[in-house]
């Protein structure tokens, strides 16, 4: 089974599953979750493969971008990383 699928009508290809974020970064939703926590999400859902991660400025006012951000500082791999 392939496990990756075109993205729209672009040649990106995404792993069937994808990482949402809308906890990470704290949230009316999530207030106690914490910014490491957060990070730690992101870097397990990498871990694992995933190479989408599906945001929005409203997650944490922004928040969770900066901490994917960081996360994908530190691991160089901003080219290998599809977010929506």
């Amino acid at each position: 089974m392939d496990q990756t699928r075109t993205l729209g009508k672009t040649k990106l290809k995404v792993k069937r599953i994808g990482f949402g974020v809308n906890a990470v970064g704290g949230h009316n939703l999530f207030p106690n979750l914490h910014d490491e926590t957060g990070k730690d999400l992101v870097r397990t859902a990498l871990d694992g493969g995933v190479n989408f991660i599906d945001t929005a400025f409203i997650y944490g006012l922004g928040r969770s971008e900066e901490l994917i951000g960081e996360v994908v500082q530190e691991r160089g791999v901003r080219n290998e990383l599809i977010k929506k």
